[in-house]
């Protein structure tokens, strides 16, 4: 259950909030306000590098979220900080601890970034306005050729931005039917068709080839 006051999870059949202090049995103590609370989810490229764990190696659970909250926390504080233009608010502090980690073995990747946000309801008009665009995001594998040279992002013929070697790119764009491609390298890139609904959020890879740029969808 959430507290009426402040938004935030507690436990079952409180009296009061561990928050905020508000009383959970009567409420009229305090004003309530009405939230909409929903995770933002970042969802990594499945193929992103392990880390190696354990006292044999050095690492802990702690600095792997660190490595890659530090890789890319710059994509995702964007598109924190365009939820918050909104009126959404953090409830938790965006870091490291909001990835999650799968472990295989010795080794862990990172699965999802999480950070619970909440809107009040008197601030919307219509709830599904405020998820009607759809997030690309776009991962450039970092490679020794062409690595001076910035790629341009296409879609639907239209250049929307470029993408440097080892970078991370996030594009919001209406729902719809869209055509993504690649130019660098001197070459364009297969075209992928997207076909995405309202909310959607999608990853994508490109890589350098010899003569081009290789673009593929991340699958989950």
């Amino acid at each position: 259950m959430y507290c009426s006051a402040c938004g935030k999870e507690i436990p079952q059949n409180s009296s009061f909030c561990l928050h905020c202090g508000s009383n959970i049995q009567n409420p009229q103590e305090k004003k309530e306000i009405d939230w909409i609370i929903q995770d933002y989810t970042f969802i990594f490229p499945n193929d992103e590098k392990p880390i190696l764990i354990g006292r044999t190696y050095g690492n802990t659970k702690i600095e792997a979220r660190e490595e890659y909250w530090n890789k890319y926390n710059n994509s995702i504080r964007k598109q924190i900080q365009k939820r918050m233009n909104l009126g959404w608010e953090p409830i938790d502090k965006p870091g490291p601890d909001c990835i999650d980690l799968k472990e295989q073995g010795s080794y862990v990747t990172p699965l999802t970034f999480r950070l619970p946000m909440r809107i009040r309801k008197d601030l919307i008009a219509d709830e599904e306005e405020l998820f009607e665009e759809v997030t690309i995001v776009l991962y450039r594998e970092p490679k020794f050729y062409g690595k001076a040279l910035s790629w341009g992002i296409h879609i639907d013929d239209k250049k929307v931005g470029s993408i440097g070697n080892g970078k991370t790119e996030t594009i919001s764009i209406s729902p719809g039917e869209h055509i993504i491609f690649i130019k660098g390298n001197g070459g364009t890139s297969k075209k992928i068709p997207l076909d995405l609904n309202p909310g959607d959020s999608i990853t994508l890879n490109c890589t350098a080839k010899m003569m081009g740029v290789n673009l593929r969808i991340k699958s989950y």
